[in-house]
């Protein structure tokens, strides 16, 4: 085992600082990389694949077959009120629209192989459905991102980078997740599964801090700098082509952290915003609410701390202990197993030959 870690290390370290190859969806094909899309709906009849990442958020609070259905509702009802205060705090139009929320799975393969297709990303996509013709538009896609890989990269493939005492042994970590995240986009080559560029909102760190600045948007809030070097997330996001910026949304508590390409944030309609930040949020207010849901907002500087007990908790419980110390080691191994170590030479290759010339 070690030795193919080594040769995985080996493989994103040669990458760093390297742009990809301009032929890129070539590359991929002649690889013999093949992607899939499921699209799954959450509603009252949702039950979690079994291939499905454990501790992404929805999914985690749908694991428990005597509490999924009263999560999800209470879930639901939150993003759907929040939803329309944020557009009246912007003064915008209330559409007669309900969310959906939808989980996409893109599974990864390599022609020929024996190997079963691996699920090698989750997000979630909205759908916005006319609450009295039942038409509906898809909004924003991405919102929270889960990575069997990113779980690999962070409880192993890091311990491993960071006992060779070498700052330069993390130039390239994250290359391999950011090349595979990459060809997921259909307008990167036809073998792409996604249509649209995926916009992404999760927790502020709590080992950062943050400073308010006077910039103000009408769905986003009131904008902060992170202070300090940029952190290791940030990088690995970087690879993905993706940008970090960090927003406090009228009413919220504490500001999320949203990454997406160059200026495609503040590019988008209120709706779409407002849809985001809503179903985030409240994701938030579960899993972080000592953050999310605490009794003082943040303020001019902010040093967000998971020690805080000075907040509300969330009406939807789950187990913070299992969910970061046994399910993301227990995720980690098995994109290890069954999808990083059997095919290490096509991603070697695939990675190799991506780097541009």
């Amino acid at each position: 085992m070690t030795q193919l870690v080594d040769r995985h290390c080996s493989a994103v370290n040669q990458s760093a600082g390297q742009s990809w190859h301009p032929e890129l969806g070539q590359i991929a094909h002649r690889c013999g990389l093949q992607l899939t899309l499921n699209r799954t709906a959450i509603d009252a009849d949702y039950v979690p694949a079994a291939q499905s990442r454990q501790s992404t958020n929805i999914i985690n609070l749908a694991r428990d077959a005597q509490t999924r259905v009263d999560n999800l509702c209470v879930l639901t009802q939150q993003i759907q009120v929040r939803y329309q205060d944020l557009l009246s705090a912007a003064a915008s139009q209330h559409p007669a629209q309900h969310i959906r929320l939808e989980i996409l799975t893109i599974n990864a393969a390599f022609e020929a192989s024996p190997v079963a297709p691996f699920p090698i990303a989750e997000c979630l996509r909205v759908v916005f459905e006319d609450r009295h013709t039942g038409a509906w538009c898809s909004g924003p896609v991405g919102l929270s991102f889960s990575s069997y890989i990113r779980d690999y990269d962070f409880n192993i493939l890091l311990p491993q980078l960071s006992l060779q005492q070498n700052p330069q042994a993390l130039d390239g970590f994250g290359r391999l997740h950011g090349l595979l995240y990459r060809l997921m986009f259909r307008s990167i080559w036809s073998g792409g599964v996604l249509d649209q560029p995926c916009l992404f909102a999760l927790s502020v760190s709590s080992r950062r801090q943050y400073q308010g600045q006077a910039e103000q948007h009408p769905i986003l809030g009131r904008r902060y700098r992170e202070l300090g070097s940029t952190s290791l997330t940030s990088r690995y996001f970087a690879a993905m082509g993706l940008s970090a910026s960090h927003f406090m949304p009228p009413g919220a508590m504490a500001p999320l952290t949203f990454y997406h390409e160059a200026d495609q944030l503040l590019n988008q309609t209120s709706q779409d915003l407002a849809a985001l930040t809503a179903v985030m949020e409240s994701l938030q207010r579960i899993y972080r609410p000592e953050i999310y849901a605490a009794d003082l907002a943040a303020g001019d500087h902010f040093a967000p701390s998971l020690s805080n007990t000075h907040f509300t908790p969330a009406a939807v419980h789950y187990d913070r202990q299992e969910r970061d110390r046994q399910l993301g080691p227990e995720q980690a191994a098995r994109a290890w197993e069954c999808f990083l170590k059997p095919h290490a030479t096509s991603l070697q290759r695939l990675v190799n030959a991506a780097q541009s010339p």
